[in-house]
This record gives structure tokens, sequence and C-alpha cells, in this order.
């Protein structure tokens, strides 16, 4: 005779445990949550834990490191330029 044991992952007291959400395709508590939620298209892939897109950072993903400036010219026309960014938020290069 064998015996099939499920396991059920991150179940806490016959609920999902904190940091996770049932998900109807695992059926099982399998999805993670983010609170607050990813931004800017980032993917929760663990309780807190956002995978940024490609162009952002940070815990939410909220900083981009492209960063649009409009800017009046003499004759009130706007111009639109980008300042890249470093990590630390601090521009790199302009480009217009």
């Amino acid at each position: 005779m064998r015996l099939v044991v499920k396991l059920r992952m991150n179940v806490c007291d016959g609920r999902c445990c904190d940091g996770w959400s049932w998900s109807l395709r695992t059926r099982g508590c399998s999805k993670p949550r983010c609170f607050p939620r990813c931004l800017n298209a980032g993917m929760c892939r663990a309780p807190n834990r956002c995978v940024c897109a490609p162009g952002f950072y940070g815990k939410r993903c909220q900083v981009s490191t492209v960063t649009v400036l409009y800017a009046a010219t003499s004759n009130q026309n706007s111009e639109v330029g980008e300042v890249i960014r470093n990590k630390d938020n601090r521009p790199r290069s302009v480009r217009n």
C-alpha cells in the first residue's frame, strides 16, 4: 500500500499564513502578497518582495531610473528631456 501525504504549504491554523493568499490555479496558499502592492508593473514574488520591471527600483518599484522633465522656454513652448538617474537618485546624464 502506498501512502500519499499532501503537504499544505503556507497554511497556518487552517488559513493562509500572513503574506500568502489562496491561488485558484494551485488550489493552495501559494500566491504571495505584497502590501502595499508592487508598483510600475513590478511582480510580487514572495511576501512583501517585489521584483521590479526594467527601469524601476525600490522596495515597491516606486523609483524610476528615467525621469521626464518639462521646462518652459523663452517663447513659452515646452521641451521634454530625459534625465537618467543613478540608484541614489542623482542625475547621471541628460538627453533631449
